[in-house]
């Protein structure tokens, strides 16, 4: 009887910690929600000029405009240095690694190492600029990974020019896929 009495409260603890671990229709509903209230309404050049990175948008398309030619070779060499750059604790290097990183990303092959850096990045950011550039960035790398990371983390967020940036980065990455 003892052991029927404790196999009950196991199988209780557990569906209770089940049920509140999974979320419900309405919590994903909700966060669906949140996404879609963006829709067409902004583009990730807009969030970053909204929110005083301006600077940034500008700097990442004079790089897209004077792109160097290269051959694929040369580019993948030139992403496994971006990834050691992301990867250092120098943050000045680790910004200008995220720029160009936005700004080359169709020519770079970048790996998962590279997207746990950028968000590595994003999560302990000291600003909320090297926050939305790492959020950006997570987006141009077109990673599914990144994208799910984003949509997840959005919901903890608090800084709310990172969680506009998330928006608008993730309704991008929707409208492309």
């Amino acid at each position: 009887m003892k052991t029927i009495k404790n196999l009950t409260a196991t199988f209780g603890i557990a569906a209770l910690l089940f049920l509140v671990t999974i979320p419900s229709n309405a919590q994903l509903s909700m966060r669906d929600a949140d996404f879609a209230h963006f829709d067409g309404v902004e583009t990730v050049d807009q969030v970053l000029e909204t929110v005083g990175d301006a600077d940034v948008v500008n700097s990442v398309a004079e790089l897209r405009l004077n792109a160097p030619t290269m051959s694929v070779d040369d580019w993948k060499l030139y992403g496994e240095q971006l990834e050691n750059a992301l990867a250092s604790d120098h943050q000045g290097l680790q910004n200008s690694a995220l720029r160009l990183v936005i700004a080359y990303s169709d020519n770079l092959d970048l790996g998962n190492t590279a997207v746990v850096e950028v968000m590595q990045l994003y999560r302990e950011g000291d600003s909320d600029q090297i926050r939305r550039m790492a959020v950006v960035a997570l987006g141009q790398m077109q990673s599914k990974l990144a994208v799910d990371y984003l949509e997840r983390s959005y919901q903890f967020e608090k800084s709310e020019s990172v969680k506009k940036t998330i928006l608008a980065v993730v309704n991008q990455s929707r409208s492309t896929s």
